[in-house]
């Protein structure tokens, strides 16, 4: 059992920075974490992201902002669940990092075990059985999805997370009239109103765009409906109102942020 001293992991007189917990085991569980790898090279370590989705990490961390830092507790403790390959800390996090919190990234993949931050190699269920300790706060920045087992995902948050404690999820929405809002939404960023090309091309093109649209949200709506995967990536698709009874069957939920335009959703529940 590791305890937490001084921002180290200690085992007996030892103390580390990283520490080595369950792995993933199950196949179809490897399997979608490893077509996930080759875009966390370009994502966490080489930090291409699109500029919606630093926009994104902008206002995740704005969010989170809002709640840790009126929290005036020495030496409180954060852990993201699913923290990533990088050996920086997240961009979500990096303006809050010299901050009085203790951020602990944890992640099943085997990859850069050194870290500028504490680090746990290993996947979050049953994280409990290995740690002496519990967390002032919890992160799941768009890896609720990726976690098989919501159920075990709910009864280790209740093991690992103080009374009181604020879990912060970033997660994206799959209902067909959030999805294509988001869409259409980019066909207008570039549209210059007293352009008369513009206009026209909106004219002609906008009624067979919704036709298409349309089109596709008629077989998202079904797929959805048999639970069909929407890609390779994931175990999980939610919709605004299922995701919002997982929330309640956590604690408390304190905040919710919708983003404007995109289909990203912030929750802050408490225990």
């Amino acid at each position: 059992m590791y305890k937490l001293i001084d921002d180290n992991f200690v085992d007996k007189e030892t103390c580390l920075r990283t520490i080595k917990t369950e792995l993933i085991v199950d196949e179809k569980q490897l399997e979608l974490q490893d077509n996930s790898l080759e875009q966390y090279k370009e994502t966490h370590e080489l930090e291409q992201h699109s500029d919606e989705i630093k926009y994104l990490m902008s206002e995740f961390e704005s969010f989170m902002a809002l709640h840790l830092l009126s929290n005036k507790k020495e030496n409180s403790t954060i852990l993201d669940v699913g923290s990533g390959i990088s050996v920086q800390h997240p961009i979500y996090f990096k303006n809050l990092k010299n901050s009085n919190l203790t951020y602990i990234g944890l992640d099943p993949f085997e990859i850069n075990p050194q870290r500028d931050y504490l680090f746990i190699n290993g996947k979050f269920e049953g994280l409990h059985k290995y740690i002496d300790f519990k967390f002032d706060n919890l992160i799941f920045s768009t890896s609720l999805d990726h976690l098989e087992n919501l159920n075990e995902v709910n009864e280790e948050i209740t093991k690992v997370l103080k009374k009181d404690g604020i879990a912060f999820f970033w997660v994206g929405l799959h209902d067909p009239e959030i999805v294509s809002r988001q869409a259409l939404s980019g066909f207008f960023k570039s549209l210059d109103i007293f352009k008369k090309r513009d206009l026209l091309e909106l004219m002609f093109k906008f009624p067979l765009i919704l036709i298409k649209m349309y089109q596709l949200m008629r077989k998202r709506s079904i797929d959805l409906s048999k639970l069909q995967p929407m890609d390779n990536l994931h175990f999980h698709y939610f919709l605004d109102k299922n995701l919002e009874n997982y929330m309640k069957s956590i604690g408390e939920i304190v905040d919710v942020k919708y983003t404007p335009f995109t289909n990203s959703v912030f929750y802050a529940v408490k225990l």
